[in-house]
């Protein structure tokens, strides 16, 4: 299936409805279930979906959804009023993903997707020179609601350090953001002034927000499996 990835962030298209409408998603798996712009909702007649009446985030049926040739079945989400990214409908969360064998290659832009119905089933597509990583389960919340994210133990390191000189901490897969540490890891590897990129990084949200950050280049270590560390010196 095709997908777009644009600077940090991975679009794709579904086909909506018996009438198939097309719609452009963002995937975000920092955001606690799948959202939909309210007004391009009503516009396509999105109703409450059974069940959701009196729910927290009632979502509503946006129809059985087609990415690319697979059938991906009935698609929900939440409709919000909010500035959702450049030529979007939407965005696509965990609630979505989890329904999927999903293997991306970011570099050619495509996936090779399955819709997931015995999840004790072999896995759809050839994962032949694949490393399995071992996630879990991140509990956060976002304005009160609860948020689940996937994560990996990491460690990170400053290039050409030895591994002594690392900062383990809890990684955490966001789709729809930069590979980041916080302040506490950079001051636990000692970077110092000269290792950090003359350029700076403006993060932008989809509501506009912005945050201007420092980068530099280090190498890490994911995964923590029963032989240990799974990838190594990725950079």
């Amino acid at each position: 299936v095709p997908i777009q990835v644009v600077q940090t962030s991975i679009f794709i298209e579904l086909a909506l409805g018996p009438r198939p409408v097309m719609a452009r998603f963002m995937l975000d798996t920092s955001s606690p279930f799948n959202m939909v712009d309210v007004n391009w909702a009503k516009a396509q007649g999105a109703v409450l979906a059974p069940g959701q009446a009196g729910a927290a985030a009632p979502r509503v049926t946006l129809g059985q959804a087609r990415w690319g040739p697979m059938d991906y079945g009935e698609l929900l989400a939440v409709p919000v009023e909010m500035r959702m990214p450049e030529g979007c409908q939407g965005t696509l969360s965990l609630e979505f993903l989890r329904n999927l064998d999903l293997e991306l290659d970011v570099a050619f832009e495509s996936a090779k997707a399955a819709v997931v119905k015995d999840p004790t089933a072999p896995l759809a597509f050839d994962t032949a020179g694949l490393l399995q990583i071992p996630l879990q389960v991140y509990h956060s919340s976002v304005q009160g609601m609860p948020l689940q994210l996937l994560s990996a133990p990491l460690q990170i390191r400053r290039q050409g350090v030895d591994s002594t000189a690392a900062a383990p901490c809890t990684a955490v897969f966001d789709f729809a953001n930069v590979s980041a540490c916080n302040e506490a890891a950079a001051t636990q590897l000692g970077l110092q002034e000269a290792e950090y990129c003359p350029e700076t990084l403006e993060l932008r949200t989809p509501t506009g927000m912005s945050q201007v950050v420092r980068q530099a280049d280090l190498s890490m270590v994911i995964g923590n499996g029963e032989e240990g560390p799974v990838i190594r010196d990725r950079s």
